[in-house]
Parts: C-alpha cells; structure tokens; sequence
C-alpha cells in the first residue's frame, strides 16, 4: 500500500462522515417543518370579512407538452 492510497481511503472516509452529518442535519430540520404545518391556526385577516368584496376561485389545470404525463393544477382568484 503507497503512502497516497492511505489519504484516499481517509479522505472518503471523511467525505462519508460529513455526508452523514448533513443528511442527519437535514432531517431535524424538514422533520420540525412538517410537525409545525399540521399547527398552523389562520389567523384573523385570513378570515372572511364583513363589507370586502367577494371574487371566484376558478381552478385549472396545467398540461405540459415538453413532459408528457405531467400536469399541474392551478386557481385563479378574480375580484368582482
């Protein structure tokens, strides 16, 4: 074994490690996101209001010709 095989062997070594690390990091951290969402309370502005004007919700949904087999729903809000 040469003095340069025993670096690459640390060196992924470390890589590994550090792959690790992030991968544990991100985890907590979407992990925490998620349990925060189920929590979320609309507050009052979120609310209906007496004398605001009241429009339509129209949703669509979105095709793509460059992915077959993709689509997407989109709503358009239009005031009145």
């Amino acid at each position: 074994m040469t003095a340069g095989a025993g670096r690459t062997s640390s060196t992924r070594s470390l890589w590994m490690q550090a792959a690790r690390a992030a991968a544990l990091v991100g985890l907590l951290l979407g992990s925490g996101t998620m349990l925060g969402a189920e929590d979320y309370v609309l507050g009052p502005d979120s609310q209906v209001q007496p004398g605001v004007p009241k429009g339509e919700l129209t949703k669509r949904t979105w095709t793509s010709r460059i992915f077959p087999g993709t689509t997407r729903d989109y709503w358009v809000y239009v005031p009145k």
